[in-house]
């Protein structure tokens, strides 16, 4: 905190003298108002109308300047009691700073005994290696069953002697039926399968080959698609048509 400057003790009788002067500056001027008053009254006297008129003049004047000595002296005593404050201000002891609180020491807390931890317990022993289980014996798959042979005449199939006749039964639905196109059409020998009729059960394609084929592998090449047995038969007479039957 900044500390006021310090006044010196003369300054403030300084003023004092200066208050004094100016009071009695203030009553030689109201003397010396009255008096001039008093002159002009006397030589006025034998005129009543110009006493009445220039009496008011002068006791206004008068007036104004009281007011205005009047104005100065609370000033200059406005000012002496500020200077008396900040005398007595920078006087007076600086307040103590505030003292700290310290709290009191906690209380110290009872000592604590701790028992020593229990030897640790034996470990078991590690248990027996398991024995792997004995090796089960694999199933061996059954060996897939022999494709009936072609009763008639093994001679392949020449692409050269036309398209082939293929009745095949039974044939569930129209789902079973594209299914069994859908089947001669994969198979490499046969560049055309097309279906030429339905009716109880029994499926009628013609098939265009694009090699030569035996009946046989017709036969296991419908068996694989379909995952169904297949017996293929050559009708007699030359007139290349075959007879499946699936089971």
């Amino acid at each position: 905190m900044t500390q006021p400057p310090s006044r010196d003790p003369n300054d403030f009788d300084r003023a004092q003298l200066v208050l004094e002067d100016a009071r009695e500056r203030a009553r030689r001027i109201i003397d010396q108002s009255v008096a001039d008053a008093q002159e002009l009254l006397a030589r006025r006297a034998p005129s009543p109308t110009s006493q009445d008129a220039s009496l008011p003049r002068a006791l206004g004047a008068l007036a104004e300047e009281m007011r205005d000595l009047r104005q100065r002296l609370d000033r200059i005593e406005g000012l002496l009691l500020r200077q008396e404050q900040s005398a007595r201000m920078s006087a007076s002891p600086a307040p103590a700073a505030p003292t700290e609180f310290v709290p009191a020491a906690a209380p110290a807390s009872p000592p604590v005994y701790t028992l020593p931890a229990p030897p640790p317990a034996a470990a078991p022993p590690p248990p027996a290696a398991a024995q792997p289980p004995p090796p089960q014996p694999t199933a061996t798959p059954p060996p897939p069953e022999p494709v009936a042979p072609v009763e008639a005449s093994a001679d392949r199939l020449m692409p050269e002697g036309g398209p082939i006749t293929v009745l095949v039964s039974p044939v569930a639905g129209f789902q079973g039926l594209m299914r069994v196109q859908e089947a001669f059409v994969r198979m490499d020998a046969v560049s055309e399968a097309i279906v030429e009729g339905y009716a109880q059960g029994e499926a009628r394609l013609r098939l265009q080959l694009s090699e030569s084929v035996s009946p046989v592998t017709l036969g296991v090449g419908l068996s694989v698609s379909l995952a169904q047995r297949a017996d293929v038969q050559l009708s007699e007479g030359g007139d290349r048509t075959l007879r499946v039957a699936l089971s």
